[in-house]
């Protein structure tokens, strides 16, 4: 519509007639596009639609991150180790013998004694007490650090330990250089046979153990990670505090005073009087020693980060328009 407006302008315009021509001379005329209208001029609006893309539309998505973390599991275990120990058993031969034995006793003498037991007592009293503070306002913000992880490998090794073998064997008779031989047992013919005694004894013996050898090895791995971001918020805060006070406390305390006294007692005592006969022999000792089993396990840490999702918006378009103006120009 707007071509054959303008056609039609035109036309119109180039056969207007114009009282300038001159003799002899051929006027031409053309239309001439300008932004100021004038003589011999006609507005005609130029439109053009303008297109631009919409605002991206962005969405926060929540995802678990998981990662196996490296952790020493240890227990305790007991292992029982045993030695041989020597004990010198003591009989004893006694008899009876009558003698005086004394003995001091030791009595108290006592009296009530007042004195004036004083003592600090404390109560509070409540009171307002206010200040300003700054308190922390905290936003969460998210960002990717590179994280150095320790992964466990572990080797086997091989070492020799040495286990305690024991064995019953009849004792042997060690006669002392600064006296009589021991005392061996008799066979009085009064009774069984004396028995043998037996002695332990112990060897190391050697074994090949299979043993871990573990260590750490870095790894680089990203991670994200999530910081506070802080400012300080300046606001007033009220407690009631408790305020001290002491006074002094004093009641009348009534004690025993005492001081000992002592005085000698004998009676007529039988007593026996006892020789003592050793002799050296052999017991297995044994105790539990703790040691500690440790071993190397994986455990599964995941953590929650968050992304941006976004998408482009929809295209947003509008007409502009401009103002022309189209002017009939001739010459000869």
């Amino acid at each position: 519509m707007r071509t054959f407006l303008l056609v039609s302008s035109l036309a119109l315009a180039l056969a207007a007639p114009d009282g300038r021509r001159r003799s002899g001379g051929q006027k031409q005329c053309d239309l001439e596009r300008r932004l100021v209208g004038g003589q011999d001029c006609f507005l005609e609006p130029e439109c053009d639609t303008k297109c631009s893309p919409g605002a991206p539309v962005c969405r926060t998505v929540s995802e678990p991150v998981c990662r196996n973390v490296p952790r020493q599991s240890c227990r305790t275990v007991s292992e029982q180790q045993c030695q041989t120990v020597y004990e010198t058993k003591t009989s004893q031969n006694c008899q009876t013998e009558t003698k005086q034995q004394c003995r001091e006793v030791t009595s108290q003498e006592c009296r009530p004694v007042t004195t004036n037991q004083c003592r600090n007592q404390r109560t509070f009293t409540s009171k307002q007490e206010c200040s300003t503070v700054q308190r922390q306002e905290c936003n969460t913000v998210s960002r990717t650090v590179q994280e150095t992880v320790q992964e466990t490998v572990c080797e086997d090794s091989y070492e020799t330990v040495y286990e305690t073998v024991c064995e019953a064997q009849e004792a042997r008779t060690i006669e002392d250089s600064y006296g009589a031989p021991a005392s061996r047992a008799i066979d009085d013919g009064y009774g069984a046979p004396a028995a043998r005694v037996l002695e332990q004894v112990c060897r190391q013996v050697p074994r090949q153990q299979t043993k871990p050898v573990c260590r750490s090895v870095p790894r680089s791995v990203p991670r994200q990670v999530e910081e506070q971001q802080c400012r300080s918020v300046p606001q007033q805060e009220c407690k009631t505090v408790q305020v001290p006070q002491t006074r002094q406390v004093c009641r009348p305390v009534t004690t025993q005073s005492c001081k000992p006294t002592t005085s000698q007692v004998c009676n007529p005592v039988q007593n026996q009087v006892c020789r003592p006969v050793s002799e050296r022999v052999p017991r297995q000792v044994c105790q539990a020693v703790p040691r500690q089993e440790c071993s190397s396990v994986n455990e599964r840490q995941c953590t929650n980060t968050s992304r941006q999702e976004c998408s482009q918006g929809a295209q947003v378009c509008r007409n502009e328009c401009v103002d022309a103006y189209w002017c009939k120009v001739c010459h000869y």
